[in-house]
């Protein structure tokens, strides 16, 4: 039969190791959260760059199409 001293260091040592476990998974996934931010941050900044790309498409389509270029619709 444990005494109740040896069960206490039991349950602090066993307190312990989950503490230190679970500063390591804080610590991983503080990791993780960290180089998600920066995979975000450079996607804005792709479609940020696409779409002025397709805003500056849709100008020069419009800009060098005129209704009289179009073919009549029953050709």
């Amino acid at each position: 039969m444990s005494t109740p001293e040896s069960e206490q260091e039991r349950r602090l040592v066993d307190l312990e190791s989950r503490l230190a476990f679970a500063d390591d998974t804080v610590r991983s996934l503080n990791q993780i959260v960290a180089r998600q931010q920066l995979h975000l941050d450079t996607l804005v900044k792709e479609v940020q760059l696409l779409r002025r790309q397709l805003d500056g498409l849709r100008t020069e389509v419009a800009a060098s199409s005129s209704p009289e270029d179009e073919r009549p619709p029953h050709y």
